[in-house]
């Protein structure tokens, strides 16, 4: 019983990860198309490539949780 608790706890974080990572990734792939541009936690802009990377991170994340390999 407890290996089945284990085993659902587990898969409930990897869905609510999937579900951020996702999210995130929208989120910021919205702001790069609005007035207000992209930053980071220090409120400062961020340039296209740490967009792209931060984009990617999520996407990645997501997938290989998912099980999709990504080339």
């Amino acid at each position: 019983m407890n290996e089945l608790q284990n085993f659902t706890n587990e898969n409930d974080e990897q869905v609510v990860t999937v579900k951020s990572s996702l999210i995130e990734a929208n989120e910021l792939i919205k702001a790069v198309f609005s007035d207000y541009g992209i930053q980071n936690e220090d409120g400062e802009q961020i340039t296209r490539k740490e967009f792209a990377d931060l984009v990617g991170q999520n996407i990645w994340l997501a997938a290989d949780i998912l099980g999709i390999e990504l080339d």
